[in-house]
């Protein structure tokens, strides 16, 4: 549903542009970096079926934040208010470690955000500033150490990042054409179920990120 609303609000850009004599487009490139605070809720719900000294079923549900920082590259066109373009991280973004203690033995779980590309539009509002919209993919990467005898080995398969932002921001040009730009976005993802090897299911929902950027561009 979102990605449905994101792509009604990214065609007329997309419009404008293509009735635009190409002559009035203008082409920006450029390299920034980012400041995310995120979180989410994680359910871990076990099927008592891994084996070993513990088949009870159970459930276990843990929310938390972590900030991270990482460098990108983008690229526009645009004419007139109007801009579409996209931007690719640079570097993969990391979680903090999370460990819990199950029947005596310490399981750690790790995740990496990486390879996160936004499709975004935006429209010129006044005195420098523009709205931002986008659609977000990338892939979750999961690193775990999982020792409990009932899941001993067991492993989470890497998953799909999927989502929204949207946000404001500011840019001022130079006569020379070189660009300065802030903004900042907030973003919400989807919702995900994993089961591991041992049958344990990890239901993540409720992802969401507020993220500050800023970026030096040259206009053409």
């Amino acid at each position: 549903m979102k990605k449905t609303i994101i792509a009604l609000l990214i065609m007329p850009f997309l419009t404008v542009l293509a009735k635009a004599d190409i002559s009035d487009a203008n082409v920006t490139i450029g390299v920034g970096g980012a400041q995310y605070v995120s979180g989410a809720t994680v359910r871990e719900t076990q099927d008592g079926s891994g084996g070993g000294s513990s088949t009870a079923k159970g459930s276990d549900k843990e929310s938390g934040v972590f900030q991270a920082s990482t460098g990108y590259v983008f690229a526009e066109v645009g004419v007139d208010r109007f801009n579409v373009g996209v931007s690719l991280t640079m570097s993969d973004m990391s979680t903090p470690n999370a460990t819990n203690t199950k029947n005596g033995s310490t399981n750690t779980v790790q995740v990496d955000f990486t390879d996160i590309l936004t499709a975004y539009a935006t429209i010129d509002v006044i005195g420098g500033f523009y709205l931002k919209a986008g659609a977000v993919s990338g892939d979750i990467i999961t690193n775990e150490s999982v020792n409990t005898s009932s899941q001993s080995g067991s492993t989470v398969g890497d998953q799909s990042l999927e989502g929204t932002v949207a946000g404001l921001g500011f840019k001022h040009t130079l006569d020379t054409g070189l660009q300065l730009r802030s903004e900042i976005l907030y973003g919400s993802y989807d919702n995900f179920s994993a089961t591991d090897t041992s049958g344990d299911t990890y239901a993540v929902s409720g992802m969401e990120s507020l993220q500050a950027n800023v970026a030096i561009a040259y206009a053409f």
